[in-house]
């Protein structure tokens, strides 16, 4: 996962840190979330984290309980001089930036972030990670300040493939997502990593060796995480009579990089923790099903 990756990265410095002391301490890595516009509304997410579930709920308000808490929310200001003075005092230290979104890429005050590093002279000491939804292709001036870095990384935020990818990731187009992986793929690997970020849930869990083997295929390291919310789309709310085939079949794929990847997943499903969500989970899909004319159980 990424929070291991981090600690075994930063692992001496995180050992002579003064945990004591809260002043006078450089700060090395900082993961900025720069706002919520995003041009996907994907079935895990919620409007604080995309402006296009927030404008379709607003759209549909007679549908949902809840008026959306967040519109298309700008984090970070192009003129919020107590930020940008901030900055300037901490990039001096810092060695690594990840970028979150929404969707990251979309959001052009990071190119404004990236030049405080190049204009204080230490961005080629600095690497760089973003987590994307992969319909996005760097313009090309971003490119011109990449250049000034250690390295980029980009980990795509893919959960599934193909028809199931776009049901899940309303607003995209497998196609174009394929397209832009190419491109990526082929970035100079000296300088650019490239990899799959998968959350599993209840849409994936099952046809999970499909993704793991698409990443394979694209030799392309995956890592994986499971859903922290909403609760229904957790695994943890499959009922537990409809376990032992889904066990069943993770457990038949004769793939040892797969084997390794979904262990923790298989376990889970065997430690028989139910959450019996059932109710809102058919709530929330048959809701967006009608919103944009999809049909879980057509495709499932």
């Amino acid at each position: 996962s990424k929070r291991v990756r981090d600690e075994y990265v930063y692992r001496e410095k995180y050992f002579s840190i003064d945990w004591n002391n809260i002043y006078q301490q450089d700060i090395l890595s900082l993961d900025i979330k720069l706002g919520n516009n995003c041009n996907l509304a994907c079935r895990i997410c919620r409007p604080e984290l995309s402006s296009s579930i927030y404008h379709e709920i607003k759209k549909h308000l007679e549908m949902f309980d809840n008026d959306p808490v967040a519109g298309k929310s700008e984090w970070i200001s192009e003129t919020d001089s107590y930020f940008w003075t901030k900055f300037q005092e901490l990039v001096k230290h810092v060695t690594h930036m990840e970028f979150t979104g929404g969707e990251p890429l979309l959001d052009k005050k990071h190119h404004k972030i990236l030049q405080q590093f190049i204009d204080v002279g230490v961005a080629d000491n600095v690497t760089i990670h973003y987590n994307t939804n992969g319909t996005v292709f760097p313009q090309e001036k971003l490119f011109s300040l990449y250049n000034n870095f250690k390295s980029v990384g980009f980990s795509f935020s893919l959960d599934d493939i193909e028809q199931r990818f776009d049901y899940h990731r309303y607003g995209s187009k497998w196609s174009k997502v394929l397209d832009n992986l190419e491109k990526y793929k082929k970035l100079d690997k000296n300088k650019f990593v490239i990899n799959i970020y998968a959350v599993v849930s209840v849409f994936n869990i099952y046809n999970l060796d499909e993704l793991i083997f698409f990443a394979q295929h694209n030799e392309l390291n995956i890592e994986t995480g499971l859903v922290d919310g909403p609760s229904e789309f957790c695994i943890d709310n499959i009922p537990l009579e409809n376990r032992q085939e889904i066990i069943k079949k993770l457990e038949s794929v004769n793939n040892e990089y797969f084997q390794q990847k979904a262990k923790f997943y298989i376990n889970r499903l065997k430690k028989n923790i139910y959450t019996d969500c059932n109710n809102e989970f058919w709530k929330n899909v048959n809701r967006l099903d009608s919103i944009r004319n999809q049909s879980f159980k057509e495709l499932y």
